[in-house]
C-alpha cells in the first residue's frame, strides 16, 4: 500500500500450635546471597539459620529482577517486538492478547444482553451530507453520545467508520489547524461514508454522566475503568452502525488520533467487524499513552502498543505518524515491526505508513492520507489516488450538541449508579456461570481457567530454573538445603529451605509451606531449628520447601522500591501486583517440588494471609495434590480484596469462589472458616459426589492433624 503526498514520507497465620511465632526477619534489599560459612554451618548457634545471607550481604540486593528499580514498567518504557517465527506461534499469542484486552476492559464474561435504546434526531441537511444527533445505551441508562454524518449522494449501502476523538480541548467538536474532527467527518460523508463521531467519556455530551478520570482500584477489581468504558462504547458504536439500513456491515472501519488512535487499535484488536483501521499519531514502541483512559489495569502486562496494533493483521491498516511526537520513528521502528506480523500472513501490502512534518496532530495532510486509504480499501480507488480535502463549514456547537440543555433522558444514571448496576450485572452473570454439577463444572473450568490465569499471573506458567545452593546443614538428622530458587525465565529469586525426606524413608511427594511472615514462621522460636510441621513431614517421606515469597522475609523489598511502585504512573497497567507476584513464586515452588517428586503428589499449605495465595495458586495448578488454606483473611467486601489480595479484574471472574471451583474436586482443607459462609462450596462438592475431599474446620488444626491429613492416601 502506498500513500504519497508532497511533504509526506512513506513507509491467622494459623494460630500455630504447629510452630512458634516468628521473629523479625532481616529486611535486606536484594543481590547474590553469600555463603554463610565455608564448612556449611552457620558461624554460631545464635546465627539465624533461616537467613541465607551473611550480615554483610544483607545490605545488598538479591539477584531478582523485581528488586531492580528499572524492572518496573510504565508508559514510557521502551520495547522491542518479539520475533514470531511462524503464523501458528503468532496466532496463539494473538488469541491470548485479545483475551487479555477483553479482560482488562471488563468484557469477559459477557454481561446479560439488554435491549439498547438508540436515539437519532435533529437532522441537518447540508451539501452532500446530513448530520444528526445520537445517543445509544452502552449500559442500562448510560450512553455513548455523538453525531452521525451520512452521505446524500451515491447508492447505499455505504461503508461506515467509527470516529473516536483524542484529547482535544473541544473533543469531537474540535476544529483547529492541528485537527478538525467535524472536518474529517464531513469530507468522509461527502465521499460516501457513514461516520459516527462519538465522545470520549467525560467529554462534551458525556460529561453530565461521568468524569474523564473515572475509575480507581475498587472499580478495577471488577474490570471497570475509563479505558474499558471507552472500548465498550466503541463496540456499541459498531453495533449501532451495522444495524443502520444504509450501512454495509462488511465495510466498517475506524480512525482516530492520539487517544482516539488508542481507541482505534484497541477496538480493532477485539472486534473482527472492523475491517480496516487508521490509528493516527499514537502507536509507539516507547510511549504507550499518557491518560487513564488509555491505561486500563492489566492492559499491557507483557505487551505494548506495537504488538497490540499488530492484532489488526492481516486487515488493512495505515500508520499515520509525524516528526514532532512519539511516532517520529514509525517508518524505521514501528512499521517494520508490525510488518513482520503482516508478512506471516503474506499480507505486507495491507500495511501502509506515512510520516508528516508536524507536531502531534490529525491535520489536513494526515487526514488526506486517511481519506485515500479508506477510498482504496472500501471503495476500490486506485492505490496511488490522493484524495484532497474540500472546504467545509462546521456547525455551531448548539446544533451538534446532544444534551445542550443538560436534560438527560429519562432513566439515565450517574457514574455511581452505573458502577453499582454494572457490579450487580457481573454478580448475576457469575451466578449463572458458577457450577452446580459435574457437567457445569467442566463447562465453567473450560470457560474460566485460562482467563483466570491471565488475570492472576499473565500468560506465563512458571517453571523451575537454576537452583543456587547456598549452604547445607543438618538438623536432628535432617538435611536442610538453603538455596535460591529461580524460574526458567530468570524473573524471580526466591530464598528457600529445602528439606528432603529423612534418609531411608523413601519419597511420598512434596509439600510447599507458605506463610505471610515468611519461612521463619516454620522454625522453632529462636529460629535455629526446624519447627515440628516441616520436621514431621520430612520424617513421613515428603520433600518440604519453605519459601520467602515476594516482599516477605529475606525477599522483603527495600522501602525506596516500595515507594517507587506506589508512585509510578499506571503501575497496574504494566506490572503484576504483590499478590500476583506471590502466586508466581508459589507456582515456581510447586515446579521445584514436581521435579523432585515425578509422578507423585505435591501439596500446598498456606497459613495466615498466605491461605489466599494458596487458593489462587492451586486454581492455576489443580489436581496435583492437596491444598490447605487458612481462611482467616478471607475477603468478603471490595475493601477486603483491596487490603488483602488486590488483583485487577479478580472479582470480575468470581474471586476466590471461582478459584476454589477451578480446583474442584481436589482435596481441600479450609481452616478458620467459622466466620465465612461456605455453603456454596459444600453444595458443589456434594453435587460432585466428592464431599469426602472437602474439609471445613472452624479453627486452626494442630500440626499433627495437618501431617496426618497430608499423609493420608
Amino acid at each position: 500500500m502506498r500513500i504519497q503526498s508532497v511533504t509526506a514520507f512513506l513507509i491467622g497465620f494459623f494460630s500455630l500450635p504447629l510452630s512458634h511465632a516468628s521473629a523479625t526477619i532481616a529486611k535486606g534489599t536484594s543481590s547474590n546471597p553469600a555463603i554463610l560459612a565455608k564448612d556449611g554451618e552457620p558461624t554460631s548457634q545464635k546465627e539465624l539459620r533461616v537467613q541465607l545471607r551473611s550480615h554483610e550481604d544483607r545490605s545488598k540486593p538479591l539477584l531478582d529482577p523485581r528488586f531492580q528499580a528499572d524492572s518496573i514498567r510504565d508508559n514510557k518504557t521502551s520495547h522491542t517486538l518479539d520475533d514470531y517465527g511462524s503464523l501458528v506461534e503468532w496466532e496463539a499469542r494473538s488469541k491470548l492478547l485479545c483475551q487479555q484486552i477483553r479482560l482488562a476492559a471488563g468484557l469477559f464474561p459477557e454481561l446479560k444482553r439488554f435491549e439498547r435504546k438508540a436515539n437519532v434526531f435533529g437532522k441537518l441537511h447540508r451539501e452532500g451530507y446530513t448530520v444528526e444527533k445520537v445517543y445509544v445505551e452502552t449500559l442500562p441508562g448510560f450512553y455513548v453520545t455523538g453525531n452521525l454524518y451520512r452521505p446524500t449522494n451515491g447508492n447505499p449501502p455505504y461503508p461506515a467508520l467509527a470516529s473516536p476523538h483524542g484529547h482535544w480541548p473541544q473533543g469531537r467538536l474540535e476544529d483547529s489547524e492541528r485537527g478538525s474532527v467535524p472536518g474529517r467527518c464531513i469530507q468522509l460523508a461527502r465521499m460516501g461514508f457513514v461516520v459516527f463521531s462519538y465522545d470520549m467519556i467525560g467529554y462534551i455530551d458525556s460529561r453530565p454522566q461521568i468524569e474523564h478520570n473515572f475509575g480507581k482500584k475498587r472499580e478495577a477489581l471488577w474490570g471497570l475503568s475509563a479505558m474499558g468504558l471507552q472500548l465498550r462504547n466503541g463496540l456499541t458504536v459498531v453495533d449501532f452502525l451495522e444495524n443502520l439500513e444504509d450501512v454495509d456491515r462488511e465495510r466498517i472501519g475506524c480512525t482516530g488520533a492520539s487517544g482516539g488512535g488508542t481507541q482505534t487499535f484497541l477496538l480493532t484488536a477485539v472486534d473482527p467487524r472492523i475491517k480496516a483501521c487508521a490509528p493516527v499519531n499514537m502507536i509507539s514502541a516507547h510511549f504507550q499513552g499518557g491518560c487513564l483512559c488509555e491505561n486500563g489495569p492489566m492492559l499491557r502486562r507483557n505487551t505494548f502498543n506495537v504488538e497490540i496494533g499488530a492484532l489488526a493483521a492481516p486487515r488493512p491498516m495505515i500508520l499515520v505518524s509525524c516528526t514532532g511526537d512519539w511516532t517520529s520513528n514509525t517508518l524505521e521502528v514501528e512499521h517494520p515491526a508490525i510488518q513482520s506480523i503482516y508478512r506471516l500472513y503474506g499480507a505486507e501490502h495491507n500495511l501502509g505508513a506515512i510520516r508528516v512534518e508536524a507536531e502531534h496532530n490529525y491535520n489536513r495532510q494526515s487526514r488526506e492520507a486517511v481519506y485515500s486509504f479508506f477510498a482504496h480499501v472500501f471503495q476500490g480507488a486506485l492505490e496511488d489516488t490522493l484524495i484532497q480535502e474540500t472546504p467545509f463549514h462546521v456547525e455551531k456547537e448548539e446544533d451538534l450538541r446532544v444534551f445542550m440543555d443538560k436534560n438527560l433522558p429519562e432513566g439515565h444514571v450517574t457514574s455511581e449508579e452505573m458502577t453499582e448496576g454494572y457490579i450487580q450485572s457481573c454478580l448475576e452473570t457469575l451466578a449463572l456461570l458458577f457450577p452446580t454439577d459435574p457437567s457445569s463444572l467442566i463447562s465453567f473450568q473450560e470457560q474460566i481457567r485460562e482467563s483466570f490465569r491471565l488475570v492472576v499471573l499473565g500468560p506465563h506458567n512458571p517453571k523451575e530454573g537454576p537452583v543456587e545452593n547456598i549452604r547445607t546443614w543438618s538438623d536432628r538428622n535432617m538435611q536442610v538445603h538453603g538455596c535460591i530458587l529461580r524460574d526458567s525465565d530468570q524473573r524471580v529469586a526466591i530464598p528457600c529451605l529445602h528439606i528432603p525426606p529423612k534418609e531411608g524413608s523413601g519419597s511420598r511427594g512434596g509439600v510447599l509451606l507458605v506463610h505471610d511472615r515468611g519461612k521463619a514462621s516454620f522454625l522453632e522460636k529462636n529460629e535455629t531449628r526446624l519447627g515440628r510441621l516441616p520436621m514431621q513431614l520430612a520424617s513421613q517421606g515428603f520433600h518440604v520447601l519453605l519459601m520467602d515469597v515476594f516482599d516477605q522475609g529475606e525477599a522483603t523489598l527495600p522501602n525506596t522500591l516500595k515507594q517507587k511502585r506506589d508512585l509510578v504512573d499506571f503501575f497496574d497497567t504494566y506490572n503484576l501486583t504483590e499478590t500476583s507476584e506471590r502466586v508466581k513464586d508459589c507456582m515456581t515452588g510447586l515446579a521445584f517440588l514436581r521435579n523432585r517428586c515425578p509422578g507423585q503428589s505435591v501439596h500446598l499449605v498456606g497459613l495466615g494471609q498466605a491461605g489466599i495465595w494458596a487458593i489462587l495458586t492451586r486454581a492455576l495448578a489443580p489436581m496435583e495434590g492437596k491444598t490447605v488454606a487458612d481462611c482467616s483473611s478471607w475477603p468478603q467486601t471490595d475493601q477486603d480484596f483491596l487490603d488483602t489480595c488486590y488483583i485487577p479484574c479478580l472479582r470480575r471472574l468470581g474471586g476466590l469462589r471461582s478459584a476454589l471451583a477451578l480446583q474442584a474436586p481436589g482435596d481441600v482443607l479450609l481452616a478458620n472458616c467459622h466466620d465465612q459462609e461456605m455453603d456454596w462450596i459444600q453444595s458443589l462438592y456434594a453435587a460432585l459426589h466428592a464431599s469426602e475431599k472437602l474439609r471445613l474446620e472452624p479453627k486452626s488444626p494442630t500440626w499433627k492433624r495437618l501431617v496426618t491429613w497430608l499423609a493420608r492416601p
